[in-house]
């Protein structure tokens, strides 16, 4: 049963597929193929970029496709429509040809390189030479030095030129006369301290920072604070006890007599003690500046510096006896106690704006810095004067104005402002120890005009009557006037500073 099914659908399936076929070929067979109005040469055409493959040529015709069924006869198929053959192509000029391409892909760019050289994008900056694998054009910013902001931690060693004074203490040999005891001039007599004070080697620290306002490295800031502890110099000298002891007394001139004289610290069978002085310095500054661009290569640059400045300059002298009476020729008791004090202050404060110029250049791991400073402002002066003399005697203690040197007639606060003027220069080797840490050496020198200073507020004219416990009589003298002078600082510093 199922082989007969089978054998009569398979035979309708089979007369149904003659005569689809047979009709299709018909229908192709009377209906000629168009003639192309342009044959293009596919080989021409595609790029390697574009097909794997080439086509074959074109022939010109286009074979009939043969629809023969081997089960049924078919009715005779009409020859094909010759087809006129084409012209040959004519290769297109490079010039004008456009290859195919797909819509998403870009020209290729083959002219030769002609950008600008460059300079390694490294937080070395820039190298010695330009090199065509950096990404930075050598004429265009960020010009070095590395990174956007910068903190530096220096060690200085700087001094302060000393602070001249006139002779404060003076020493004859033993057995000198009483009349010409520590007086300057006379025989065996010397200073043995005054001149220069303070002028000594000073360790301090210096901070800085600083960071840069846009992308181009064309604006930034810097800050800098410099400070030196303050630096003391002693000196103490005198004699006491029975027998024979140093002379060591504190010379003047007499406005009276006209000659040089001497206020006796320690003579035996007459005066007994010391005479103490301590100086003090302290200095201590800080500067802002706005940094600007003026021009850069590939392993230097150029800055402008406008910015400020504050500094101060404050410097104490103190000189104290310690005196006992061993007779009564003096003006106190025998047995007395005198405890005598000078002392001269000064302060010196500068405000103002500064202008000045920068360089910075890299060759390898090695750097070099020049800066160049004009700070042009106010400069105010204080001077302040002070003197006292304390007897004890008797069980009494009497404290009196004055000393020696600082007498009512010049004890006081005095102030005015002059003109400020404060040139600097500083030159720094640093070395890269890595690519963000430097380590530094450098040298500064600063000049500083119209400083007052105490040894130069001091005058030696004395009138002894008014020494006290006594009262004046004569000439107002020793009396006040500013005494100002410039001051050079100098040194070198150590340190190190972190960029990034």
């Amino acid at each position: 049963m199922w082989r007969g099914m089978w054998r009569t659908w398979g035979g309708r399936a089979v007369a149904v597929g003659t005569w689809l076929g047979a009709g299709l070929a018909t229908s192709f067979a009377q209906a000629p193929m168009p003639t192309p109005s342009v044959i293009i040469d596919a080989n021409s055409f595609l790029t390697n970029s574009d097909a794997p493959r080439f086509l074959p040529p074109s022939t010109g015709t286009v074979p009939a496709t043969p629809t023969s069924n081997a089960l049924e006869p078919q009715a005779p198929v009409a020859p094909a429509a010759p087809v006129a053959p084409a012209a040959p192509a004519v290769p297109a000029k490079p010039a004008d040809a456009a290859p195919a391409k797909p819509a998403d892909s870009k020209p290729v760019d083959l002219s030769p390189l002609t950008a600008k050289p460059t300079v390694a994008e490294s937080v070395l900056g820039c190298g010695d030479a330009c090199a065509p694998a950096c990404v930075i054009p050598c004429e265009e910013p960020p010009c070095g030095p590395p990174g956007e902001i910068w903190f530096g931690a220096e060690y200085i060693g700087w001094v302060v030129q000393g602070s001249s004074t006139p002779p404060l203490v003076s020493f004859s040999p033993t057995g000198t006369a009483r009349q010409n005891a520590g007086v300057l001039g006379t025989p065996g007599a010397r200073t043995v301290y005054g001149g220069d004070l303070n002028d000594e080697w000073r360790s301090g620290i210096r901070i800085s920072f600083g960071g840069w306002l846009d992308e181009d490295h064309t604006i930034g800031f810097d800050h800098t604070l410099w400070y030196l502890p303050q630096s003391n110099e002693n000196f103490v000298a005198g004699g006491s006890g029975p027998g024979a002891f140093p002379i060591f007394s504190r010379p003047f001139f007499n406005v009276n007599t006209g000659r040089n004289d001497a206020e006796l610290v320690s003579l035996p069978n007459v005066v007994s003690g010391t005479v103490a002085t301590a100086s003090e310095s302290d200095f201590w500054g800080s500067d802002g500046n706005l940094v600007a661009l003026l021009d850069c290569g590939c392993d230097w640059r150029l800055n402008g510096l406008l910015g400020w400045r504050y500094q101060r300059l404050d410097e104490k002298l103190t000189i104290r006896e310690n005196l006992i009476a061993l007779d009564n020729s003096s003006r106190v008791p025998l047995g007395a106690n005198l405890q005598v004090t000078d002392q001269f202050r000064t302060e010196n404060r500068f405000y103002g704006g500064q202008l000045g110029m920068s360089y910075w250049s890299r060759h390898g791991r090695v750097t070099l810095d020049l800066r160049a400073l004009a700070s042009i402002g106010l400069m105010q002066q204080v001077v302040e004067i002070n003197g006292t003399t304390q007897v004890v005697a008797n069980g009494q203690v009497a404290r009196n104005t004055g000393g020696l040197l600082a007498q009512r007639t010049n004890i006081g606060r005095y102030e005015r402002d002059q003109f400020g003027f404060i040139p600097e220069v500083g030159a720094r080797v640093g070395y890269f120890l890595t690519d963000s840490l430097l380590a530094t050496v450098g040298y500064n020198f600063m000049w500083i005009n119209n400083v007052v200073r105490p040894g130069d507020q001091i005058d030696t004219g004395i009138n002894p009557t008014q020494i006290p416990p006594g009262t004046l009589v004569g000439q107002p003298r020793p009396r006040f006037e500013f005494n100002d002078s410039g001051v050079w600082v100098q040194g070198i510093s150590l340190g190190f500073e972190y960029r990034y």
